[in-house]
């Protein structure tokens, strides 16, 4: 090979066995030389000289999703998401794809074009597959003219959709009483998880608590909401649910109640009735029932009976 020294070479045939997976025959000339190179593992230089800087775009690419997230996942269990890397310039715009490092997720972008008009876009697919309850990161590199793109991968475990109600409603509650209701958080992963509850609208008629504690892993926490009315209006309150979890978006929920006199009168009326006869209801007077029947015959609706014969 003119123009080329021995160590040139070497390094070639030893690029070539590592990249083919090149197996020798007992006893080859080439043999001494692979077992003589202490060649190190061949490392893409665009990963050693280049810098990515851009996250999701460039000023001629554009990733949809710019970030990838695996938000939830199951052991064992190959998730798949697509990313579409789209040409927004005027021009045509070349591209390589350095795919991700670890052997937790897997690309591939078939049908790769080698010039993308302008509007056309290639498709990478991505597979991530877990093997324990933790948090995982990788990425995928685009390099273009211009300035170099980054495509993060995120993976993490969640605890579930929080299944928080937007509204409670007490309805009508007497003046002066405690009232109750129960909402459950609860978690389907062995990871604990913390969350928080605090007021936007405070009301001095609503307390909840706990209001801030700890989801055990595969259990569940039972908050409580108190509502007891002072006034004889309707009441009105407004909460944030918070999980420590990523990509969790908090939830917002309204308390309504309202104060109302006429139970307080109803329960009263309850304790002084016990005892009597159950075939009285509370609208007759305690005194008796009144007789009903038709008026005497000559009695006229408002007032007494007319004298026989009267004229007017």
């Amino acid at each position: 090979m003119p123009g080329l020294a021995w160590q040139d070479v070497r390094d070639v045939i030893a690029y070539a066995a590592h990249c083919t997976s090149l197996s020798l025959p007992h006893g080859s000339v080439l043999q001494g030389v692979f077992e003589e190179s202490d060649h190190p593992a061949v490392v893409d230089r665009r990963l050693q000289d280049k810098m990515y800087v851009t996250i999701g775009h460039n000023a001629c690419l554009e990733a949809r999703p710019a970030v990838v997230h695996f938000g939830g996942f199951t052991l064992g269990m190959v998730h798949e998401q697509r990313i579409r890397v789209c040409n927004t310039s005027s021009g045509s715009a070349g591209m390589h794809i350095v795919l991700p490092t670890t052997t937790y997720f897997k690309a591939v972008c078939e049908n790769k074009k080698g010039l993308l008009a302008p509007g056309m876009e290639n498709v990478i697919t991505v597979e991530f597959c877990p093997t324990e309850w933790r948090y995982y990161y990788d990425c995928i590199r685009i390099h273009s003219q211009g300035a170099n793109m980054l495509i993060p991968i995120h993976a993490y475990p969640m605890m579930n959709q929080t299944k928080f109600p937007r509204r409670i409603s007490f309805g009508k509650c007497a003046v002066g009483e405690t009232y109750a209701k129960h909402v459950s958080l609860t978690c389907n992963v062995p990871i604990d998880f913390e969350y928080e509850i605090s007021m936007l609208q405070p009301n001095a008629a609503f307390v909840v608590q706990p209001h801030k504690g700890v989801v055990p892993a595969n259990g569940m926490v039972d908050v409580e909401v108190i509502f007891c009315p002072t006034r004889l209006v309707t009441e009105m309150a407004e909460l944030e649910v918070r999980v420590a979890e990523f990509q969790s978006e908090a939830v917002r929920c309204t308390l309504s109640g309202s104060g109302f006199p006429g139970l307080a009168r109803k329960h009263q009326l309850a304790g002084l009735t016990v005892g009597l006869d159950p075939t009285v209801s509370e609208t007759t007077p305690v005194w008796g029932k009144a007789e009903t029947g038709r008026l005497p015959k000559g009695t006229a609706k408002g007032g007494a009976a007319s004298e026989k014969g009267a004229t007017l």
